[in-house]
């Protein structure tokens, strides 16, 4: 796979994509944190966030920075400060 150029990573799509997947980050990551699902969709859900997860990594994303949504979040959720983005897990 190609690398992406800081130009690139910079880009004003690069950074609409970095701010949708963020988006869709937290919305699945809520969607998992859902009691009532059962073991086959949590699975679907998580296979999406590792996804995401991905397409974020390459869009330059430090996810070892995104904050988590709670304290009892074993999975991260992203956040956007005034610096930038701030992040928590790399694990997927």
């Amino acid at each position: 796979m190609t690398e992406l150029t800081v130009a690139d990573l910079n880009s004003p799509t690069a950074l609409k994509l970095k701010e949708i997947n963020l988006a869709r980050l937290e919305a699945l990551r809520r969607q998992n944190d859902q009691h009532t699902l059962d073991e086959n969709k949590t699975a679907q859900i998580r296979g999406r966030i590792a996804e995401v997860k991905k397409s974020l990594k390459q869009l330059g994303v430090k996810l070892d920075q995104l904050a988590p949504i709670s304290e009892n979040d074993d999975l991260k959720t992203p956040a956007i400060s005034d610096q930038g983005l701030m992040a928590v897990d790399d694990d997927f």
